[in-house]
């Protein structure tokens, strides 16, 4: 934190715009907040480490400020993932604190509460104060909208997954992303448009070492949900739905085969190493409990 903070006082001023990326390592595991922050909550040290965040991005506000670059800087503060499971979930419920709010899951999970985050842009010169998007997007944004802003056209080898989040922040032009892709830890895919979001092959999943993830129960093959009406992902609509099964299953296989999600030229995978992409759809499917 000290570096950045330095960083930008030695950039703030120069002829050439400056870019910082701080991947904090708080609130992550382990879980350790440090000096005057623990205790600080008064819960347990996974809250004393989101006090120590929300003050550390105190400071970088605060130096932004101090050296007159605030009205044109833009500040992004989001996370990759959902609350880690090690954060005493009990206890910070306790306390009326419910990190994923409505939603299932945890960190590395598939479902809502793995992946939806806080994403919040502040930029006095280009973005409206207090303005609010309920448009889904995705890290991979990053990439495309950096290149939005500064002018840089990518080629067909680039940002293959990457859509522009400009449109939306300046609330001009259409934002183009299509569909989301996500996975759990264990490589387990969904895939999320307009309200519905699939999650397919559950059973399948890989953990670190490579060996096949245990599994309390087996699960059916799709599980869709449609997240309008049901964000707590609680009713499996699957059966009820096989054609927007088919059509998410075969969006998802054809990202995979394209190498992209974005306009362009099909891209050479790393590698694929998994079956269900190569798989004809069936409507033989099952609900879960």
């Amino acid at each position: 934190m000290d570096k950045a903070i330095s960083y930008i006082k030695e950039n703030a001023n120069t002829e050439k715009p400056f870019f910082v990326y701080l991947p904090l390592a708080a609130p992550h595991n382990p879980i350790l907040p440090i000096g005057k922050w623990k205790g600080k909550s008064e819960i347990n040290p996974y809250a004393d480490f989101v006090i120590m965040i929300d003050d550390l991005m105190g400071r970088i506000f605060e130096t932004i400020e101090a050296q007159g670059i605030e009205e044109n800087t833009l500040v992004i503060f989001t996370s990759d993932n959902g609350c880690s499971n090690q954060a005493d979930i009990p206890m910070l419920q306790k306390n009326g604190h419910y990190p994923s709010y409505i939603y299932k899951g945890l960190k590395g999970s598939y479902f809502e509460g793995g992946h939806r985050v806080p994403f919040l842009v502040k930029w006095p010169k280009v973005i409206k104060p207090n303005s609010i998007s309920d448009a889904t997007i995705c890290t991979t944004d990053f990439i495309a909208t950096c290149a939005d802003i500064i002018g840089y056209t990518f080629n067909e080898a680039e940002a293959e997954d990457s859509f522009s989040m400009l449109p939306l922040l300046t609330e001009q032009g259409a934002y183009k992303r299509e569909a989301t892709v996500h996975h759990s830890k264990s490589g387990i895919f969904a895939i999320w448009k307009g309200d519905w979001k699939l999650i397919v092959s559950p059973n399948s999943g890989l953990n670190a070492a490579d060996k096949k993830e245990k599994i309390r129960k087996v699960l059916p093959d799709n599980m869709l949900y449609n997240l309008n009406a049901d964000p707590k992902e609680q009713n499996n609509l699957a059966l009820e739905h096989p054609e927007k099964v088919k059509e998410l299953r075969q969006l998802l296989i054809k990202y995979v085969l394209d190498g992209r999600s974005t306009p362009g030229r099909i891209q050479k995978n790393d590698s694929i190493f998994f079956l269900w992409p190569q798989i004809e759809f069936s409507a033989d499917v099952t609900q879960d409990e």
